[in-house]
């Protein structure tokens, strides 16, 4: 990409706000979340949905002109690896809106062509809270997630430091819900740093 169309896809780090949606002010996004549009009719059927599940919703708003950049849902989940069981924070849903998927971060007020993807920032972002979350209140320790089955996606995951379960010395695990079901070939995970 040619640096005056880098320049004109940018968006500042401090233009980014981060809110919990709930019952309070989903009034102020539900137009927001309706025209919300990842270019995959799923996720976007999971952010207009969220607040009627049993989910956390956590939203990237454009402080400048209201948009949702992006969100992520996600939940309590325990993982079974042979005969342990190690609690887990389960990703539901992550999404960036198509507008903002290949925007660059401006991080100090420069032109930089290194800078990060919006949507890596955001998956970055999300990580950290979702950690801040588990440190406080859970005590997980993997964020765990079921990968779109295209190449792209889960190439862009592994950038953001995750990895698939069957690729990992962890083996196949079993998601531990009412049927212990075992998860797919896309599940992919990121370990919480260790606290000591």
């Amino acid at each position: 990409m040619d640096d005056t169309k880098q320049m004109e896809k940018r968006t500042r780090a401090s233009d980014i706000g981060i809110e919990v949606l709930s019952p309070e002010n989903l009034a102020v996004y539900v137009n927001r979340i309706q025209s919300f549009d990842c270019d995959y009719e799923g996720i976007n059927i999971a952010l207009r949905n969220a607040h009627t599940q049993d989910v956390t919703t956590i939203l990237a708003v454009n402080t400048v002109n209201g948009d949702i950049m992006g969100f992520c849902s996600y939940c309590c989940a325990s993982l079974k690896v042979g005969d342990t069981v190690y609690p887990a924070i389960e990703g539901k849903s992550f999404g960036v809106d198509i507008k903002y998927q290949d925007y660059y971060l401006q991080l100090d007020g420069t032109h930089n062509a290194d800078a990060p993807l919006c949507a890596a920032y955001l998956f970055g972002y999300f990580f950290s809270h979702l950690d801040m979350i588990s440190r406080t209140y859970v005590c997980a320790r993997y964020f765990v997630f079921n990968s779109r089955r295209k190449n792209d996606v889960v190439k862009f995951y592994k950038k953001c430091g995750c990895m698939n379960f069957g690729s990992s010395a962890l083996g196949k695990p079993l998601m531990v819900r009412e049927r212990g079901e075992e998860i797919s070939d896309y599940f992919m995970f990121r370990e919480f740093p260790k606290i000591i």
